[in-house]
């Protein structure tokens, strides 16, 4: 993309790849005036790009920001086999994202953006503000991952207290086979099936969704998206696996508890009341632990792990007719 292909136009619609890190990874850039100020979104995952998503329920943001959406290294169409393990790490994600931040700043001539982070996203989110708060008015966590090691554990035993609750009988025997985490084996398959058996019946027993009818809103938004090829659909789920097993390691390490005690920005938390996938109980300890100028939590009724799309409107209400406001007259 050129810097200056804004000039003549006031609104924007591209989804491209631009040089980040040393590889092409791909961003969507949509607003209908470019003198809007831009909100970043930092998807989850690792590994699970939203633009299909996020273009169906949350496009009206797109008149009050430049709505941008960057497909992480190793996910969607970023996702490149030749793309070496050794440089999926926290460190690099947090270096890229500090080259995506300059790339906006400086093809749209603003000073500072507003992150979003869902999941895998909101550790990313903190972990940038903590060490660029200049870059950013403000940030906005949903499905805010805080110590992942206890996030694990506690939606495990949810996910078991529901299966013994409802007498599932298949859950019970699923649940002990993989037992508590944190999850070993002999190599990462073994290991990513622990996990993804879990989250199956967290699903089930609507620590994920709320509704469990979402459950497969993302796949059937992916497979009509017609900026992905068939090959690219395909490839979806590589990058998904490709990422969790190898950055996701790190990042089940991860504890804000000790990696952010204090930022300098203010901070939304924008949590489902039935979130149990980033326990909304870590989120709760989190915000009146973590120190900000201004700080505030606002709770979804009916979300569990994503209302940005289980309640889109009044996700996307809080964001224009609050956040923005709020911190314009901040």
């Amino acid at each position: 993309m050129n810097n200056n292909d804004t000039s003549n136009t006031e609104n924007i619609s591209v989804f491209e790849p631009i040089n980040i890190g040393g590889i092409k990874q791909w961003i969507s850039i949509k607003g209908q005036n470019i003198k809007s100020p831009i909100i970043l979104f930092l998807h989850g995952g690792p590994g699970s790009p939203l633009i299909p998503v996020v273009n169906h329920y949350n496009s009206i943001l797109e008149k009050h920001f430049i709505l941008v959406q960057w497909e992480q290294r190793g996910s969607g169409k970023t996702y490149n086999k030749s793309i070496e393990k050794n440089t999926m790490t926290i460190d690099q994600f947090i270096s890229d994202l500090h080259e995506v931040i300059a790339f906006l700043k400086n093809k749209f001539g603003k000073e500072k953006v507003y992150i979003i982070g869902h999941s895998w996203g909101s550790a990313l989110g903190m972990l940038y503000i903590n060490k660029y708060p200049n870059d950013c008015y403000a940030y906005i966590g949903t499905g805010q991952a805080i110590n992942l090691n206890e996030a694990e554990k506690i939606s495990y035993e949810y996910a078991f207290q529901m299966a013994l609750k409802d007498n599932n009988k298949k859950a019970i025997k699923e649940l002990k086979q993989i037992g508590s985490p944190p999850y070993s084996g002999k190599n990462d398959k073994i290991i990513f099936k622990k996990y993804t058996t879990q989250r199956k019946w967290l699903t089930e027993f609507g620590g994920q969704f709320y509704d469990k009818k979402n459950k497969n809103v993302g796949m059937k938004l992916l497979m009509s998206f017609k900026e992905y090829s068939f090959i690219e659909k395909m490839k979806y789920m590589k990058g998904l696996k490709f990422s969790q097993t190898t950055v996701g390691k790190e990042y089940l390490n991860l504890n804000l508890f000790n990696e952010v005690k204090k930022v300098d920005i203010p901070i939304y938390f924008l949590i489902g009341k039935m979130d149990y996938t980033t326990p909304f109980e870590l989120v709760q300890k989190y915000y009146d632990f973590v120190q900000a100028p201004y700080k505030e939590i606002i709770w979804f009724e009916k979300s569990s792990h994503s209302p940005i799309f289980e309640e889109p409107d009044k996700f996307n209400d809080i964001l224009i007719n609050k956040i923005l406001k709020d911190t314009v007259t901040r």
